[in-house]
């Protein structure tokens, strides 16, 4: 599975810039095979993202789309989190946290990082990738197991 984020279409009223997983390929190289042919292929498009580069599992829709109409397509980072990793996410959600209202949006504006006074409220200005920082909780989480 590859995720690429499109851009430069020429579309009505400017150029647009989607996102798009595909599931049958793994690098750009095999992916630019298929756009060199212009033939369409199905891709999910996500119509809900949580915070910074997560993307709702239950929210990736079917798409045929013709990736040569981009100009500019690239690889990215981001991370699909369905409703049990959410509910692991909230589990772990430190309780101190000033912006944790029980809602499981609020497990991703926490940190869980100990502090003398409970937990850091996480800062969405942090220079750290958000993707890795999730994943690198869920795998200290299932080292502790």
């Amino acid at each position: 599975m590859i995720i690429v984020k499109c851009s430069g279409e020429q579309a009505f009223g400017g150029r647009t810039e989607d996102t798009f997983v595909i599931e049958d390929y793994h690098t750009l190289d095999e992916l630019k095979a298929y756009i060199d042919n212009k033939q369409p292929i199905i891709c999910k498009e996500p119509k809900r993202y949580y915070k910074w580069n997560i993307i709702a599992e239950e929210q990736l829709y079917s798409r045929i789309v013709y990736l040569y109409n981009y100009l500019k397509i690239r690889k990215v980072d981001f991370y699909i989190m369905n409703k049990e990793d959410r509910q692991e996410l909230s589990e772990v959600v430190c309780k101190n946290c000033s912006l944790n209202n029980d809602t499981s949006s609020s497990a991703f504006r926490c940190s869980y990082e100990k502090s003398e006074n409970g937990c850091h409220n996480f800062e969405e200005r942090s220079s750290i990738s958000f993707a890795k920082w999730i994943k690198k909780i869920f795998s200290r989480s299932s080292t502790n197991e």
